[in-house]
Formats: C-alpha cells, sequence, structure tokens
C-alpha cells in the first residue's frame, strides 16, 4: 500500500480534555504510511503546546510526515477553530478526532482510506459507540438506523439541515 495519499487528521481541543493523549496516541499507532496531524488548541488559559510537541515527537514514527500544535490567542468556538486547522491542511483526505475520541484500532485510516479509493465517494460515515466516563458501560451506538436511512436517501440540503442541530456523520 505504498504512494497512499497524505491523510491529514484534525484534532480541536479546549480546556485540555483529560483524554488528549488518548486521542493521540491513537493517530501515532496508525499503520497508515502518509499522515499528516494537525491539533489545534481553542485558546485553553495555560495550554501547554510543549508538552504535547514532545509526546508527539517521542512517540512519532515515520508515517508522521509532518504536524503542528497550534494555539489560538483567544477562545474563538470550535467552527472557526476546525475551519483555520483546514485551511492549512493538505491531506487529500481529512478526518477530525475530537481530543476525547480515540481510534478503533491501529488500521482506521487504512480501512477507511481504502472505503474511499473503492467507493470514490467523497464523505463517508462509521459507526460510533458512546461509553460512559468508566469507559466500561456502552450508552449508545451511533448513527441509529434511522439516521442511517436519512444519511442514505437525503438530499445534501436536507442532509445539511438536520446536522445543523444534530451531528449523525461521524
Amino acid at each position: 500500500m505504498d504512494n497512499f495519499p497524505l491523510v491529514t487528521i484534525i484534532t480541536p481541543t479546549y480546556k485540555g480534555s483529560e483524554t488528549l493523549f488518548g486521542a493521540i496516541s491513537s493517530i501515532l499507532i496508525q499503520t497508515y504510511t502518509s499522515i499528516e496531524y494537525i491539533l489545534i488548541d481553542d485558546g485553553t488559559k495555560g495550554f501547554n503546546k510543549e508538552l504535547v510537541e514532545n509526546f508527539i515527537e517521542k512517540n512519532k514514527r515515520d508515517n508522521l510526515v509532518k504536524y503542528c500544535v497550534l494555539v489560538n490567542k483567544r477562545n474563538i468556538g470550535t467552527v472557526k477553530t476546525f475551519n483555520n486547522a483546514l485551511k492549512i491542511s493538505s491531506g487529500e483526505y481529512i478526518f477530525n478526532l475530537a481530543d476525547d475520541d480515540e481510534f478503533y484500532d491501529e488500521n482506521v485510516l487504512f480501512d477507511w482510506v481504502n472505503e474511499f479509493i473503492k467507493t470514490g465517494e467523497s464523505i463517508i460515515t462509521g459507526n460510533r459507540i458512546v461509553y460512559d466516563n468508566s469507559l466500561l458501560n456502552v450508552i449508545t451506538k451511533e448513527p441509529n438506523d434511522l439516521d442511517k436511512e436519512f444519511i442514505k436517501n437525503s438530499s445534501p440540503e436536507d442532509l445539511f439541515e438536520k446536522m445543523a442541530g444534530y451531528n449523525m456523520v461521524f
């Protein structure tokens, strides 16, 4: 699977989630061959950029072709923060991984890129499992069956309208 296109993963963060390093670790263990990583903090007071950069440097592998850790001077909100990261991204495929999420295993990016290539689609969503704080008990699995049907059968405009109030595409 050489010569796979560059994949960009963007992690927006605010107020230093205690799970941030789990999210970063789940990226750094990926087997995909060409990864760009952008972590952007949305103006958290006391955000330790050096600690994050040191963690990435210590744990990165050759497949992390470039990364940056950015910090907004002030809180500007999730959408603007993500859009700022998006502007500097250079990957053919873009993935959003929140600071309190983790990839399921080390092959997630390979699996996703293969699906993009196989289907030719521009957007693909997957299932996610939401756990309680102990990470032992499943709260819900999303998207539910009704949401899956809506995603499959709706116009882009209707999908956008529904997602303005409830994000079902992960």
